[in-house]
């Protein structure tokens, strides 16, 4: 926390971008030129969603009482945005930038240039004046979790799939994983570790298909499944669950 601002997530690259919240609205600064400029609000979010754990027909109310976590892609263009209330909400922000020409307003009674030379420069000027950049954005609806809360959301190194940490109501914490297009990926990681019996924490992505996670079993768990307590890989492509530590 900075000046009322809240970081939510940064990336290092030629052009260093950091996303962060201030007044219930995302906002996009280079670290390099310090130019800061807000691309969304909680108010921007839908007001209604499909969640992909129910049948498509009923749609649900999105909260929008703060922002939960969010991600930046490496290139800064596209980021992952929650909000969090009762429920969760996970969205993809697609960020589109385009230069835009505008009139440059002159007054009636301009200088004249003394030379040529002086004059080109001038209008060269005023032309580069004239483009300004405009910022809009997409979204997409990925889903939606009941009476649970977005812990942590991870891009892959790509941009092109995600992950999600969710802690449901009685505190314990699983794993979904997407790609951009808003596709689960079935990894049968509940099938390997029931909800109610195992928390998946701490996702990161160690390639573009490859994501490590810590399994922590449950305080009742038998003499088998603290067994499984440890760091996990999940290999995306074929499926592939092995313990790692």
């Amino acid at each position: 926390m900075e000046n009322d601002k809240m970081l939510i997530d940064s990336i290092d690259k030629e052009n260093s971008i950091e996303i962060y919240e201030q007044d219930k609205s995302l906002f996009k600064r280079d670290k390099d030129s310090g130019k800061s400029e807000k691309i969304f609000t909680l108010k921007d979010l839908p007001p209604f969603v499909y969640s992909k754990q129910t049948v498509r027909e009923q749609k649900y109310q999105v909260p929008k009482q703060m922002f939960g976590p969010c991600a930046v892609s490496e290139d800064g263009k596209s980021i992952l945005v929650s909000s969090i209330g009762t429920d969760s909400y996970l969205g993809y922000i697609k960020i589109t930038e385009t230069k835009e020409a505008f009139k440059v307003a002159q007054g009636e009674e301009e200088k004249k240039q003394d030379s040529g030379k002086a004059q080109g420069e001038e209008e060269q000027t005023k032309e580069e004046e004239s483009k300004e950049t405009k910022t809009t954005f997409t979204i997409k609806d990925i889903d939606f979790y009941f009476n649970s809360t977005i812990t942590s959301i991870i891009f892959s190194p790509n941009g092109q799939n995600l992950v999600v940490e969710v802690k449901d109501k009685n505190g314990m914490s699983y794993l979904n994983l997407y790609s951009v297009s808003g596709e689960k990926l079935d990894l049968k990681l509940e099938r390997r570790f029931p909800k109610d019996r195992f928390s998946l924490t701490k996702p990161y992505f160690v390639s573009e298909n490859e994501v490590v996670f810590t399994v922590i079993p449950s305080k009742n768990a038998t003499d088998e499944e603290s067994k499984l307590k440890g760091d996990w890989m999940v290999e995306i492509q074929k499926g592939d669950i092995n313990q790692i530590k």
